[in-house]
């Protein structure tokens, strides 16, 4: 029995012995790169979702209209009593002032297609991927309604930009599904008063 018991422990030992020296073996550079680029190295799409995640949409240019142009900006401080805050921009052409402002999109995230509808206000990015200048991509953004779905099966959607609330011949425009976030925080609605 002991001699049984002593042949079972060496048989472990061995066995843990070589799979120790198995798994400091050399690696191949392939196998270094692999392991280095997903560990550090995100891919462009991911590095751009990460960087406006968390950061809120701020208006500067034409505040307080419903075409608005858009930054990205650092989270707001607490409103005051009448409603604004204080937002420093980070990027576009006004980036690193301070706005003061009421119209701060809180929260975002990417649209699908499966997450349109007709009617529904989202904000869009003009940047074109044919363009290769990702400080472009980030700078301009503004809210649009969704008017047409009809090409969503090939990214794209048809966007239409009212300026106030009697414009009902607003300007459409298409744009890639990519470039279309949702609008999470606050709840937008359209501007213009159907008669229904």
């Amino acid at each position: 029995m002991k001699k049984t018991l002593s042949l079972y422990l060496f048989l472990i030992a061995t066995i843990c012995f070589c799979a120790c020296i198995g798994s400091n073996a050399p690696r191949t550079n392939k196998q270094k790169q692999a392991d280095e680029a997903s560990t550090y190295n995100r891919s462009k799409k991911a590095s751009y979702e990460n960087r406006i995640r968390y950061s809120a949409f701020a208006p500067f240019l034409y505040e307080d209209k419903f075409y608005a142009y858009y930054s990205l900006a650092y989270t707001p401080s607490n409103p005051d009593k009448n409603g604004y805050s204080e937002v420093v921009l980070k990027n576009g052409p006004k980036a690193g002032q301070t706005v003061r402002t009421k119209n701060i999109i809180y929260k975002t995230r990417a649209a699908q297609a499966s997450d349109l509808k007709k009617g529904q206000v989202v904000l869009v990015n003009h940047w074109n991927p044919r363009v290769q200048d990702e400080n472009a991509r980030i700078d301009i953004w503004r809210k649009g309604i969704v008017y047409n779905l009809d090409e969503i099966n090939n990214g794209k959607v048809m966007l239409e930009f009212p300026h106030d609330q009697n414009d009902f011949m607003a300007t459409k425009e298409t744009y890639l599904l990519q470039n279309i976030r949702l609008i999470m925080k606050p709840i937008l609605k359209d501007p213009r008063n159907f008669i229904e």
